[in-house]
Order: C-alpha cells, then sequence, then structure tokens
C-alpha cells in the first residue's frame, strides 16, 4: 500500500526469510564463516542458536546459496519428527525413493547414498532447523548418523539450528555424548544500537529506496529499545511505522510513529513525552552529558547577571549583554573599521598580513551577502534539514581576493576546514564540535574515525583540479604555501568563473583561477554513504555489505548484470574491471578508494551539496 508513496520496488520489512535482504553484520559475517569453515572442514556437528527472530533460518538460506555443487544438502524444516520421520524427511531432501519403512531400511538406504557421494568426492550435510523441538530420542537417533563414516573422514555434516533452550537440552546428562561431538558452537545475538540503524536503512535500500524516506534518531533509537535489536521485531515495527507515515503524508518517520506503530502491533502504549521516557534505558551517557553542557552557559548567564545585580552595578551591562559585550569586544568585528581579527585555531598563529586581509574582507563584503560568516560550530541554532538550492540565479561578483591573501588566511591544520565542510554536509553541530575538540591540535589525523564520528564516507585524492570539479563535490584543498607545512581551505561551490571557499570563519567569493592556481593537487572529499573508505574490496573480502553496496552502484551503471548477493564473485571482479577501464582507473578488479568514490559522484544521492551551482 506504501510503496509507491515511498518510491519502493517492495515492502522492505516483511517477515519471509528472503536472503536478498540479509543485512551483513560482524555477527552475521561470523556465523557464516563458522558455518563454512566447519562444513568444508568437515567437522562433524555444528550448533548454531539464537533468540526468537534473530534470523537463523535466513542464514541458512543464505548457507545454501553459498555452497557449490560438490555438497549435496538435505534442510529439515519440521522438527516435529519420529526418529522414522527424521530418517524418511532427509531421504527424500536427497533424493531417495524412501521404499523401506522401517528405521533400519532407511538407514541402509541413506548409508548407500553417502558412501556413492563419498566415492564421487561430494560433502554431505544435513540442516536442521527449529532442532530445539526435536526430543531426547531424535537428538540421539542424530548422534547415530555420525557414526556413518569411513575410518579416515565423516560421511555426514550435520547442522543443528535453535533457539537457546536447545543448548540447555544437549547440556542435560541424557545427551552428552552428542554435546561432546559438537566441534563448532556460535550464539547470533541481538544487533547493537549502531546495527539496528544500518539495517534498517540496509533493508530500505534493497528494497529500492533513494532517501524517499529517513528515520529520526529519536526513531532509531525508539525501535532499538522495543526489539532489543531483534531483526524480526525490527521488521513489525518499521513495516507498521511506515504505515502510519504513510497515512500522516510523511516521508519522516519519527519516534511517535514508531511508539503509535508499537501499540497497534503489541497493544502497549507509550507516552511520547513522560518522565518515565526521558529517563529510560534510551538516553546514552554522550547525550546526557551534551545536554548538560548545553545548559551551562545559560546557567552562567543566571549566576552572572544575579551578582552584577547583587553589587549594585546599575550603570554597566549586566547578565547576557555583559557577556555578549565581552565576547564582541575579544573576537573582534569583522564589519568593524579594524583589522580583521578572526581568531585562530588552538595551536596556530594568526597570518601575517592580516591588515590587507581584513581590508579584503570588508571591501568584498560590502553590499554582498555572499561573504555573511559560515555558522559557527557553537551556534545554537538548529541546523537546516534541506539542501535545496535558492531560486537566485546570478554568478556572485569576485571579492577583492588575491592568491596571497587567501594563501594567509589557509590552515595549516586540515581539522579546521574538515569542521567547516562537515558544517556544510549539516552534520550535527554537536558531532561537530567534539570532533574539533578532539583532533585540533594533533599532529597525525585520523581521517577515518574523523568520518565514522560524523557518520560519513571520506576520500583523500590526488588528482588534478579538472579531476577534482569531476567529482562535483565540495572538498578540503590543499594550497600551495610559502612554509614547509601543507596548508588549506575550504572549497565549498563554483558557480560561472567565481568560487566560494572558506576561509578562517568567512565565506568568500574568489576568482576561479584563484583556486586553481593554489590547488597543490590534493583534497579530501565526504560522501554521505559510509561505503566510501579505505577499505579495499576483493574476492577475500568475504559477505560484506561494502560488497553489496559496490555491486548495488555497478549494476545501477550497467555494469553488473545479477542480483547484489554481498559475496565478491568472478562476477563482481569482471564488473569491476570494466567501469576502471572505461574510467581512467588502473584496472586491477579491485574496489579501491578511488573506484568507489568514482562510482558514488556518478550516482550520487538527491539533495546532497554540489560544487557546480
Amino acid at each position: 500500500m506504501y510503496r509507491d508513496f515511498y518510491g519502493l520496488r517492495e515492502r522492505p520489512f516483511n517477515l519471509t526469510p528472503d536472503t536478498s535482504f540479509l543485512y551483513p553484520s560482524r555477527v552475521h559475517k561470523e556465523v557464516l564463516t563458522h558455518l563454512l569453515y566447519g562444513i568444508n572442514s568437515r567437522c562433524g556437528f555444528i550448533l548454531i542458536t539464537g533468540e526468537v527472530g534473530a534470523g537463523k533460518t535466513t542464514l541458512c538460506r543464505v548457507l545454501l546459496n553459498q555452497l557449490d555443487e560438490q555438497t549435496k544438502v538435505a534442510f529439515v524444516l519440521n522438527s516435529f519428527l519420529t526418529e522414522c520421520g527424521l530418517l524418511r524427511a532427509i531421504n527424500q531432501d536427497f533424493g531417495l525413493a524412501t521404499g523401506g519403512r522401517a528405521k533400519m531400511d532407511l538407514l541402509n538406504e541413506l548409508n548407500a547414498y553417502l558412501l556413492e557421494q563419498n566415492r564421487l568426492g561430494h560433502n554431505v550435510v544435513i540442516v536442521i532447523d527449529e532442532a530445539q523441538n526435536l526430543s531426547a530420542p531424535v537428538l540421539e537417533q542424530i548422534r547415530m548418523l555420525s557414526n556413518l563414516e569411513t575410518e579416515k573422514e565423516k560421511l555426514l555434516q550435520i547442522v543443528l539450528v535453535g533457539q537457546p533452550e536447545l543448548r540447555r537440552k544437549l547440556a542435560s546428562r541424557r545427551l552428552r555424548q552428542l554435546n561432546q561431538r559438537i566441534t563448532v558452537r556460535y550464539h547470533l545475538t541481538p544487533l547493537g544500537r549502531g546495527d539496528v540503524r544500518n539495517y534498517i536503512y540496509y533493508r530500505l535500500k534493497v528494497a529500492g529506496a533513494r532517501n524517499g524516506v529517513v528515520f529520526t534518531r529519536a526513531a532509531l533509537d525508539e525501535v532499538f529499545y522495543l526489539s532489543g535489536g531483534v531483526p524480526r521485531l525490527i521488521n513489525v515495527l518499521c513495516d507498521r511505522a511506515l504505515m502510519v507515515g504513510f497515512a500522516k503524508s510523511s516521508h519522516r518517520i519519527t519516534r511517535a510513529m514508531v511508539c503509535r506503530a508499537a501499540s497497534e502491533t503489541t497493544g502497549q502504549r507509550r507516552t511520547e513525552a513522560s518522565v518515565g521516557s526521558f529517563f529510560s534505558m534510551r538516553l546514552s551517557l554522550p547525550r546526557v552529558a551534551m545536554a548538560m553542557l548545553w545548559m551551562i552557559p545559560f546557567i552562567t548567564v543566571g549566576i552572572l547577571g544575579a551578582i552584577g545585580n547583587a553589587r549594585g552595578r546599575t550603570a554597566r551591562l549586566t547578565g547576557p549583554a555583559a557577556i555578549a559585550h565581552a565576547a564582541t569586544a575579544q573576537e573582534g568585528a569583522p564589519q568593524q573599521a579594524a583589522a580583521y581579527e578572526a581568531p585562530a585555531p588552538d595551536g596556530e598563529r594568526a597570518p601575517e598580513g592580516s591588515s590587507s586581509l581584513a581590508r579584503a574582507m570588508r571591501e568584498g563584503s560590502a553590499g554582498s551577502t555572499l561573504g555573511a560568516p559560515l555558522s559557527s560550530i557553537h551556534s545554537t541554532k538548529p541546523l537546516r534539514k534541506s539542501y535545496a538550492k535558492p531560486n537566485i540565479d546570478f554568478t556572485p561578483p569576485a571579492q577583492n581576493f588575491t592568491p596571497a591573501t587567501v594563501a594567509d588566511a589557509s590552515f595549516s591544520s586540515v581539522v579546521e576546514p574538515m569542521v567547516q565542510l562537515l558544517l556544510h554536509w549539516k552534520v550535527e553541530t554537536s558531532v561537530v564540535t567534539q570532533i574539533r575538540r578532539e583532533w585540533l591540535g594533533r599532529s597525525e589525523i585520523n581521517l577515518a574515525e574523523i568520518a565514522r564520528a560524523a557518520g560519513m564516507g571520506v576520500a583523500r585524492q590526488t588528482c588534478s583540479f579538472d579531476e577534482l570539479v569531476g567529482y562535483n563535490l565540495p572538498a578540503v584543498i590543499a594550497i600551495k604555501h610559502d612554509g614547509s607545512r601543507p596548508h588549506y581551505i575550504t572549497l565549498l561551490s563554483i558557480k560561472g568563473d567565481v568560487a566560494t571557499v572558506c576561509i578562517r570563519s568567512k565565506q568568500v567569493v574568489v576568482e576561479l583561477s584563484t583556486v586553481r592556481e593554489l590547488y597543490d593537487g590534493e583534497a579530501i572529499l565526504f560522501a554521505s554513504d559510509t561505503f566510501v573508505s579505505a577499505k579495499q574490496l576483493n574476492e577475500k573480502t568475504g559477505l560484506d555489505l561494502d560488497v553489496r553496496k559496490l555491486q548495488d552502484y555497478l549494476r545501477t551503471l550497467g555494469y553488473f548484470p545479477g542480483s547484489p548477493t554481498g559475496w565478491f564473485t568472478a562476477e563482481t571482479k569482471t564488473a569491476v574491471l570494466g567501469f576502471q577501464s572505461d574510467h581512467s582507473i588502473a584496472p586491477t578488479g579491485v574496489a579501491d578508494n578511488t573506484t568507489k568514490f568514482r562510482l558514488y559522484a556518478l550516482v550520487p544521492p538527491e539533495g546532497i551539496p554540489q560544487l557546480i551551482r
């Protein structure tokens, strides 16, 4: 019902075990690794357990798709079976004509089949789902099946998949012989808070969503709190929340919608803003700390104002006015006739020749609103949620900036320009503030950690200026400077023959030729997709969300003909090679940073900031 409204090809939160929707979290990849290792190594018994709705059946189906033709598999779904019923189900799944009705006849048929497959060099596997329903005599019968072996190897691999009570049942004294034979064990745990967010957006993307629906952070936290990270419960809540959003004609799913979805699906009603809700487990320690820090300025203002009034300073400014006056006097106002006094970042000296820069600032900003300062990272104003461009179609005049003045105003640290770029991407102010506080002044900068904190992808590219413009994304660029260390500015946009750059805390318009002349061949670009990272993708990667995204990008551009699976196959390598050859990238077949960023630039999500205006 809501698919057309959200622009979806199919419902993203169905409860059926669709392998194309498997979110390859770290836990799921580890389970698959254990399963494949146990089967290929012929370990005998493998035990996989997990809570109800954790995705065990879907994992079993993914496993079946990953096994080669040399592996013969019987998949038993109905676990409410007798000893003979189980043997008959196994033989039928192997395609055997189960003529015998007695247990010994069924065993003889199975044993003959196993010996024949062993002679052909095949591996034989039995997967039993919902194994916690098996009775003790049936489990003992399964143990006896493991005795079907040659002198050197097992003829049969058995995978038991079930709920946690299966482990308790196997721990009983009666089944200790079976328990001792289990050589590979893994318990599938629920998803963490971060994985719940990735899980939701992963399924939306597989279903065809292209930024058509957004879950707020509070909504994601509520889903995590109510579901406990269990995929099936996440699906139930999100599917119903999309219905609520559809009824309200909203592409933005809020916490209130999730709460209503919970009440409609489980019958449990939750208030939207109760005291218990405020102090619930959903409030993480960092958020509480951030809220307290946010209140400090107001408390300080009140205390200072009270002290000033108590001392009878009626002739002076008090409270907020005094603080604002002191801050203005300390930081300097760019509109005054004095020299430019924007504070340099911690650990950096103010640039020499600031007087000439101040004159350029004053001359350039006169009569032009494009020279207005970029929002400070300390601003308490809410960030805009839309990237919509203004309806003004004109080429702004270049301000009086020479290459020398721009170079003088550049930063010797890459952190402050990255801060301005993240603000341009509308990353939350509190997140950007923390990034600035943590990394400013450090000698070693870890771009991957900064991007991870901002929930972004990042790439450091060595390229020509024309290649940089081809990415069509704002960037932090290295510029030529007289000093020994590289310097940086933020390139926000290009229109016609002029460019908008951020130097210090100002957005200014300069000649495009000036930026081209200063550019030193290196740029840092951010992306809204964490797929853009330094991690290389190749045949050794295994099941991975980034491989799934790689295949999706390549399929969109017509290089990958199949369905995305998350496994780096030979077909995937061929598609990567074709893309690299067509776009002047070294044809290695490995999806490196340059390849992934070029893919992202060619298929950008709607609404992201663009370099060319």
